[in-house]
C-alpha cells in the first residue's frame, strides 16, 4: 500500500461465490509477488476470508468446472512446481471470458453456485479425480472434493454420457495404477503437483494462425491478439475451419515449421459459442450449445499439460475420419 497498490475491496456473499472468486483471481494474478512459491497458500488465505469453500490448486471446488477454463490476459510463463491446468502455474494475468448467462440467472434471485451446478449436471460429463503422490494407498493419492470433483457421482453417468457421444465406447473410472507408474521416473518435484486423472474425448487438428484476429475484451468471442498472445483457427484435414485456440505467440514459429503436425485437443464442456445467451429464458438454454471448451494438450513422459484452451465446433467431429477420435484416460499435471 505505501507502494502505491490499488486498494480493493471484496466481500463474502454466499449468492455471489463466483464473481467473487473470479474478481480475486483477475486481481491477484495481475500482481507480482515477491516469492513466487506463495501463489496458492497466499490465494487460500484470500479465500478463507471471502468464503468456506474449499480450493484445489487455487481453483475453487463448488465452481471447479468454470473456473478450469480460464485464459489469459497477456503472455504467460511457466511457474515451475505447480500445474499447469491451474492459473496458479503459470505467471501473468488471467481471466474469464464473458458469463452473461449467470448474471442473468442472478438477477432472477437465484445464487451463482446453484446456477453453475446446474450447468455442470447439463453440459459437462467429466468426472474429475485430483490426486497427489506415487503411493494409491497415502492420503494424499485419495480423491477430494465434492461429487463432481472426488468421482462420486449424484447421477447416472452412463446415460449422461451417452448423450454427449453416443456410440462411443465410455469408461469413467480412473485406472488405479496409472499415475504412481506414470510418475516413478520422473523428477521428485513432479511427486508434488496435483494431477487430475478423468475420461474425456480426445481429438486432434492442425493448427494455423488467425492473421485478421482482433481483441475483443468482455466478449463471448476469444480475447486473443496483443500482449504476446495470438489465436489459431483449427483446421481438419479438409482444410474446414474447426474452431479456435489461444496459444502464446511462439506458436507462430512452430507452425510455419515444414513439419505438419497435428496438435490434439481434449473436450471439457459444451458452450454456447457466440449466443447472446444472457437474453435466453432457461428452457432455451439447451438449443444453443453448438460447441465445446477444449484444451490443446502436449505430453511428456505419460503427462499431459496444459498450453492453451479454445472452442471445437460441435458439427466439424460429425465425419471423425483422420481426427484420431479417441475416449481417452488422461492424466494432467
Amino acid at each position: 500500500m505505501l507502494q502505491g497498490a490499488e486498494l480493493i475491496k471484496l466481500r463474502h456473499d454466499p449468492n455471489m461465490l463466483w464473481s467473487t472468486y473470479r474478481r480475486s483471481v483477475e486481481i491477484y494474478t495481475a500482481r507480482k509477488m515477491t516469492n513466487p512459491n506463495d501463489v496458492i497458500d497466499a490465494f487460500s488465505g484470500i479465500m478463507r476470508t471471502l468464503c468456506n469453500a474449499r480450493c484445489v490448486e487455487g481453483l475453487l471446488v463448488p465452481v471447479f468446472d468454470i473456473a478450469l477454463l480460464w485464459q489469459p490476459r497477456e503472455r504467460l510463463r511457466r511457474r515451475g512446481g505447480f500445474s499447469s491446468w491451474s492459473w496458479a502455474g503459470w505467471i501473468g494475468q488471467v481471466h474469464w471470458f464473458d458469463d452473461r448467462f449467470l448474471e442473468n440467472f442472478e438477477q432472477q434471485g437465484r445464487p451463482q453456485t446453484e446456477t453453475i451446478k446446474l450447468w455442470v449436471e447439463a453440459h459437462s460429463w467429466i468426472v474429475w479425480y485430483s490426486s497427489s503422490g506415487t503411493n494409491c494407498q497415502s492420503r494424499a493419492f485419495r480423491m477430494d472434493g465434492p461429487p463432481r470433483l472426488s468421482g462420486s457421482q449424484a447421477h447416472n453417468s452412463g446415460k449422461l454420457l451417452e448423450k454427449h457421444f453416443p456410440g462411443q465406447h465410455i469408461k469413467s473410472l480412473p485406472t488405479p495404477s496409472l499415475l504412481p507408474d506414470r510418475l516413478e521416473n520422473l523428477e521428485n518435484y513432479r511427486h508434488q503437483i496435483r494431477y487430475l486423472q478423468f475420461w474425456t474425448l480426445s481429438v486432434h487438428f492442425n493448427i494455423e494462425l488467425d492473421a485478421l484476429a482482433v481483441i475483443h475484451h468482455s466478449s463471448l468471442e476469444p480475447e486473443n491478439t496483443g500482449n504476446g498472445l495470438r489465436r489459431f483457427h483449427l483446421i481438419d484435414q479438409y482444410r474446414r475451419e474447426c474452431g479456435w485456440v489461444l496459444l502464446n505467440e511462439d506458436w507462430i514459429e512452430k507452425t510455419t515449421s515444414k513439419e505438419d503436425k497435428l496438435q490434439e485437443f481434449i473436450l471439457i464442456s459444451e458452450t454456447g459459442g457466440s449466443e447472446q445467451i444472457s437474453d435466453l429464458r432457461e428452457e432455451e438454454l439447451g438449443q444453443c450449445w453448438n460447441e465445446y471448451n477444449a484444451m490443446m494438450i502436449v505430453w511428456e513422459h505419460g503427462i499431459a499439460e496444459r498450453v492453451g484452451l479454445g472452442r471445437v465446433m460441435k458439427h466439424s467431429l460429425v465425419d471423425s475420419t483422420g481426427l484420431n477420435l479417441e475416449w481417452k484416460e488422461i492424466l494432467l499435471g
